[in-house]
C-alpha cells in the first residue's frame, strides 16, 4: 500500500468531509497565541468529529502525470502582492518539507531559485532550478532556461565562498553547481557534481568556510538516507553516500523522500528526519558527521515501529489489536538554526488512521495547527499551535471551506511552514499557508469537488516560541482566485523584513495531485519582503482610476486597490455602488467628489478624487428618427435612421458601461452582430461629429 517514487506520492484514502464542532479562535484582534505543551487526549478530543472516507489513488512516475481534469474555468483578476519574478510549468516546489530557495545579501542583493520549466506538458524536459536575482533595485529578466545542464529538479540555493550554490537531482544523482559571484549565470558544476546518490537534496554551506553537506535518500524508491561531506570547496568528498542510522532498528520500515532538514554548527550537524508514518527524529552528529558518531532521538514519539502501511497492517501502537488514531506529522517540516544555537523545528500537525488492511491510511486535511518545538524543550515534549483563522468572523471556520481538501496529498489544514529569525530584537517569524472561506470556484463551498483557496499566513513570537501573534493574511489574494502555497523564506531577517519566495496559480492544488487533480497550467513565483507591519493588521490602500467617454455622461471606474476584498463607491451625484469595476452614469457636465472605500478583514482605506464630466446634449431630432430592432434581438440588431443627420456612429454598452460593439461612420442604417454578445440588456448609443447622441436599450436573448 506504500511506495515512494520521484514525486513521492504514498497510496492514501483522502478525507473529503470537513470536520464540526471545532472549538473557534477570532484572528481579527492582535491577541497573542499560547503554544500550549502537547496534550493527546486534549487534542484528539477536539478533532473528534472529524471525517474520514476512503480513496485510492494511482500511482505517478515522475514527468509522465496522471489523467487530468481539463474543464476550463474562469478565473478572476491576477495577483496584485509580492513581484512576480518568474513562471514555471511544474506544478510542485516541494513534496514535503520547506527549501532553502531565498538568499538575502546585507547589501540588498537577493537571490532566488525554484523548480522551473517553460512548458505544463506533464513531461517538462526543461525542467530544473531556474534563477533569478535582484542587484538591490530590480529583478532581472524571468529566467527560460535552467541552471544544470540535465534534466533537474527539487533544489535549493546557498551562499557559498563569496559565490552561490545550487544542489538539486537529476533523477539518481545530486547536482552540485556553482556560479562565479553573486548574481553571476555561468553555472558550473563542481567536482562532486553526481557523486552524492539519491534524490531531493538538502544542503547547507556555513558561513566563512568552503564545506558542502549533503543528506539525501538514495533513490526514487529509497531504501536509506545517504550523507556526504566536502571540506575543500567540492572539488572531493570526506564522506561520501555514508548511510544515516534511519532504518528498522529505530523504528523506520520504509524509508521516505523529502521529509527532512539539515543544519551545521561548527563541527555538530543536525539532520531533521520524519514521514507521517514515523516518529520525528533528530539525528546529532558532534564530529562533523564521521561514522558512528550519530545519536537518535524522537522530538515527536508517534508510537509507530515499522508501519509502513502494508496490506497486512493496521495503525495498532498500543497493541490491543485495534487501529488507532496516530498523531504525527505531515512531513511539511521546517527547522532553522539560529546565532545561540537554538534549534527551531515546526511541522504540521496530522492525524493517521489505518482501520483497513485491505487498504491505504486515511487522514485529515481539515486537522490544523503546527507542531513547535525547540532545543531548549526536552525531547518528546513538543507544543502544539493554534493557528486556526475563522475568516468571516461567523464564528465556524469551516463553514464557507469547500467540500473537497484533499490537495496536495497530505497536507493539513494549517501547514507549509517556513520561518526566519530577527536577532536585533529576538523575534522568531513563521509563515504558513490556510485556506480562505468562500473562495471556491464553484462559489458554493458544498459543492463536492470545492475547493478553497490558500494564502500565505504570518505570525511571530518574541518569547522564543511561548506565545505567537494572531496570525495575518500575508498575500491576500485567495479572494481574486489566485493560491499561494510552497512558501520559503531566507532564515534570517535582512533589511529589517521577512524575504519569501511562493508560487501562486489559478487553481487550488496541483496538476500532480491523487485526487482531483488539476489540468496542467503555469504558475507564478512571487517575492516579497514582508517587513513588522505586514504581520500586523494593517489597512488595505484604495485607489482607483477613470475613463469618461465624454458623451453621454458614461463613466468607467477601474479599482486599483490593493489588499482589499469589498467597496463602496460614492459618485458625489446621489449615486452609490459596491461593485468592484462600476460603471457610472452621470446626468449633467460638472464636476464631482467620487470617494472610494476599500475594505480588509483587517481594517478600510479610502481615497476621493474630484471628476470633470461633459455630458452632450440629447439631438431630439436624432432621437425621433432613431429605430433600433428587433428587440429582443438574437443573432443581429438593425439601428436605423431615417433623415439626413450627416456622419453618425453607433456604439453598443453592457450593464457595466463596457463598450461591447463600435461601428466605422454611417449614413441611414447599419446591422451589429450579435453572435459573440451573451444575452441581457445593452445601450446602443448612436452620435454625430459635434457629439450629439440619443440611445436606445435593446434586450439581446439566446
Amino acid at each position: 500500500k506504500l511506495f515512494s517514487n520521484e514525486n513521492f506520492y504514498a497510496m492514501r484514502k483522502l478525507i473529503l468531509t470537513l470536520a464540526t464542532g471545532f472549538i473557534t479562535l477570532s484572528m481579527f484582534a492582535q491577541s497573542s497565541i499560547t503554544a500550549t505543551p502537547h496534550n493527546r487526549a486534549e487534542l484528539l478530543a477536539k478533532f473528534k468529529n472529524a471525517k474520514a472516507v476512503h480513496y485510492n489513488p494511482s500511482l505517478k512516475n515522475d514527468g509522465t502525470g496522471i489523467p487530468v481534469n481539463t474543464e476550463s474555468f474562469y478565473f478572476k483578476s491576477g495577483s496584485r502582492t509580492g513581484e512576480t519574478i518568474g513562471s514555471t510549468g511544474y506544478p510542485l516546489q516541494t513534496n514535503s518539507a520547506a527549501m532553502d530557495r531565498v538568499i538575502a545579501y546585507p547589501d540588498g542583493d537577493v537571490s532566488a531559485i525554484w523548480t522551473g520549466s517553460t512548458v505544463a506538458d506533464g513531461v517538462w524536459s526543461d525542467r530544473g532550478m531556474f534563477y533569478n536575482h535582484n542587484d538591490g533595485a530590480t529583478w532581472g529578466a524571468a529566467p527560460t532556461a535552467r541552471v544544470e545542464t540535465a534534466r533537474s529538479g527539487f533544489g535549493s540555493i546557498y551562499e557559498f565562498d563569496g559565490r552561490e550554490l545550487v544542489a538539486s537531482h537529476d533523477g539518481a544523482n545530486v547536482g552540485v553547481y556553482a556560479n562565479s559571484a553573486v548574481g553571476a549565470t555561468d553555472w558550473a558544476a563542481l567536482a562532486i557534481s553526481g557523486g552524492h546518490i539519491g534524490l531531493w537534496p538538502r544542503a547547507v554551506c556555513p558561513a566563512g568556510t568552503d564545506d558542502i553537506y549533503i543528506v539525501s535518500p538514495n533513490s526514487g524508491t529509497p531504501t536509506a538516507v545517504n550523507f556526504s561531506r566536502s571540506d575543500d570547496g567540492g572539488a572531493t568528498f570526506a564522506i561520501q553516500n555514508q548511510v544515516l542510522p534511519i532504518d528498522a532498528t529505530m523504528g523506520v520500515g520504509a524509508i521516505s523522500a523529502d521529509c527532512y532538514q539539515i543544519a551545521v554548527d561548527g563541527s555538530t550537524i543536525y539532520i531533521l528526519y520524519g514521514s507521517s508514518w514515523t516518529d520525528l527524529y533528530l539525528l546529532t552528529s558532534t564530529e562533523n558527521g564521521a561514522e558512528g558518531t550519530w545519536t537518535v532521538q524522537s522530538i515527536i514519539e508517534t508510537g509507530f515501529d515499522n508501519y509502513q502501511g502494508d496490506a497486512d497492517q493496521i495503525s495498532d501502537v498500543t497493541g490491543d489489536g485495534i487501529a488507532d488514531t496516530v498523531e504525527t506529522t505531515d512531513g511539511f517540516h521546517e527547522m532553522i538554526l539560529d546565532d545561540a544555537g537554538i534549534l527551531h523545528v515546526w511541522s504540521g500537525y496530522y492525524l493517521l488512521l489505518d482501520d483497513d488492511v485491505a487498504e491505504g491510511w486515511s487522514y485529515f486535511p481539515s486537522i490544523y495547527g503546527m507542531w513547535y518545538w525547540n532545543s531548549t524543550m526536552a525531547m518528546g515534549e513538543p507544543t502544539w499551535i493554534d493557528l486556526l483563522v475563522d475568516w468571516d468572523d461567523d464564528g465556524d471556520p469551516f463553514l464557507g471551506i469547500g467540500a473537497d481538501l484533499g490537495m496536495y496529498d497530505g497536507v493539513t489544514f494549517t501547514s507549509m511552514p517556513a520561518a526566519a529569525v530577527d536577532y536585533t530584537i529576538g523575534r522568531i517569524y513563521l509563515t504558513f499557508t490556510h485556506p480562505i472561506e468562500y473562495t471556491d470556484l464553484y462559489e458554493d463551498p458544498l459543492n463536492e469537488a470545492a475547493q478553497s483557496f490558500r494564502d500565505v499566513f504570518g505570525t511571530y513570537s518574541d518569547d522564543g516560541g511561548a506565545t505567537w501573534s494572531a496570525p495575518i493574511n500575508m498575500t491576500y489574494t485567495a479572494h481574486e482566485s489566485q493560491e499561494s502555497t510552497f512558501p520559503n523564506a531566507y532564515a534570517r531577517i535582512v533589511g529589517d523584513c521577512m524575504h519569501v519566495l511562493w508560487m501562486q496559480d489559478e487553481d487550488p492544488g496541483t496538476s500532480l495531485d491523487t485526487n482531483a487533480p488539476d489540468a496542467p497550467g503555469m504558475s507564478n513565483m512571487q517575492y516579497k519582503c514582508f517587513d513588522e507591519a505586514r504581520f500586523n493588521p494593517y489597512p488595505p490602500t484604495a485607489e482607483y482610476d477613470y475613463t469618461p467617454d465624454g458623451v453621454t455622461g458614461l463613466v468607467n471606474f477601474s479599482n486599483l486597490s490593493v489588499d482589499a476584498d469589498s467597496y463602496s463607491w460614492d459618485f458625489g451625484d446621489g449615486g452609490s455602488s459596491t461593485l468592484e469595476n462600476p460603471a457610472h452614469v452621470y446626468a449633467a457636465s460638472n464636476s464631482y467628489n467620487v470617494c472610494l472605500i476599500a475594505n480588509n478583514k483587517y481594517d478600510s482605506d479610502n481615497t476621493c478624487k474630484t471628476i470633470s464630466i461633459n455630458v452632450a446634449v440629447v439631438d431630439y431630432a436624432l432621437d425621433k428618427a432613431l429605430t433600433v430592432y428587433p428587440t429582443p434581438a438574437s443573432s443581429n440588431v438593425t439601428v436605423e435612421v431615417n433623415g439626413n443627420f450627416g456622419t453618425l456612429f453607433a456604439e453598443m454598452y453592457n450593464a457595466l458601461g463596457e463598450k461591447m460593439i463600435s461601428t466605422t461612420s454611417f449614413n441611414g442604417s447599419v446591422n451589429f452582430d450579435l453572435s459573440e454578445v451573451a444575452a441581457g440588456n445593452y445601450i446602443v448609443k448612436v452620435f454625430n461629429q459635434d457629439g450629439a447622441f440619443t440611445s436606445r436599450q435593446i434586450t439581446v436573448s439566446k
